[in-house]
């Protein structure tokens, strides 16, 4: 799973180089690829605590049971 979760920001990361000026987007493009950058970002943030919250209640709860 650390493997997996490392290639996806990985592969976030790097394609952040492309909406830079000096490489092949320029203006609106360069705002417009940001942008959707870091809503991806922010959804896959979210994503990972809502999954760390639920792995944390379910533990409790069979911590509880057991």
């Amino acid at each position: 799973m650390f493997r997996s979760v490392l290639v996806v920001l990985m592969a976030l990361f790097s394609t952040q180089l492309l909406a830079h000026p000096d490489h092949a987007m320029e203006g609106t493009a360069h705002a417009v690829y940001h942008a959707v950058f870091w809503l991806l970002f922010a959804a896959v943030v979210v994503k990972g605590i809502s999954f760390w919250r639920s792995r944390r209640v379910k533990n409790e709860s069979n911590k509880k049971q057991g």
